[in-house]
């Protein structure tokens, strides 16, 4: 699961019901390269950001953000910044698959 936003816009980062955002693969603010699956920092970003989505929405079904700098750090004052976001989900310590799957089946 990937996003990718421009600087102010907010993302909203979902994992299907039951399940839980896992790990942050990649997260980055400024300038990206590559696309899902590929992303990689380019000349002008905040790497720290993947620990700060990590303490936001680890262990989360869902969480949400501005990619701005006021939460991710100045990155390229010169350029328009991006966000970029990969995450996966697994399920979560109280997913129940006979549970959901008879909720949804009756």
């Amino acid at each position: 699961r990937c996003r990718v936003v421009e600087e102010n816009d907010l993302v909203r980062l979902q994992c299907p019901f039951g399940m839980q955002i896992s790990e942050v693969i990649f997260a980055s603010f400024g300038t990206i390269e590559g696309r899902c699956g590929t992303f990689s920092h380019g000349n002008c970003t905040n790497k720290d950001v993947q620990d700060v989505v990590s303490d936001l929405c680890l262990g989360e079904n869902e969480c949400q953000m501005v990619a701005s700098s006021s939460i991710f750090g100045q990155a390229c004052p010169e350029e328009k910044n991006k966000f970029a976001v990969q995450i996966e989900c697994q399920a979560g310590e109280n997913y129940n698959e006979d549970t959901y799957f008879n909720a949804w089946s009756s």
